[in-house]
């Protein structure tokens, strides 16, 4: 399925979330590529959303997809977030590890924030 291989996989989450309302709060990571789609789905309501940059790649690369657990530490140490922060299923391997091997309770043990993994933006509050 091309979803699984990211392509086509933002416009299906923008499809799919085009009406909804949100009520809950939080900070949402992305990556570049779809940090301005995932801002508007969000206006209006009380999620930030913060654009993280691949250090790991290369500034070039924008996917969710291929951001380093380094990528995110360094980001959201640097940032305000509202709690709790909720990271992209589609960073993590099966395993859950992030391509330079970091869990997901490494990373709220480095940043020291309350972190979620969001298997889609629809799953949101």
């Amino acid at each position: 399925m091309l979803e699984s291989n990211g392509i086509g996989l933002l416009s299906k989450t923008l499809e799919e979330n085009r009406e909804t309302v949100r009520s809950g709060e939080g900070t949402v990571c992305t990556a570049t590529l779809a940090h301005r789609h995932i801002s508007r789905l969000l206006k209006g309501s009380s999620y930030d959303v913060l654009k993280v940059e691949n250090a790991l790649f290369g500034s070039m690369v924008g996917v969710a997809g291929l951001l380093g657990g380094r990528d995110i530490v360094r980001h959201l140490s640097a940032s305000r977030c509202v709690m709790p922060v909720y990271l992209p299923r589609v960073m993590f391997n099966h395993d859950m590890y992030t391509l330079d091997g970091m869990t997901p309770g490494e990373l709220e043990r480095e940043t020291g924030m309350k972190l979620v993994v969001l298997d889609r933006i629809s799953h949101l509050p």
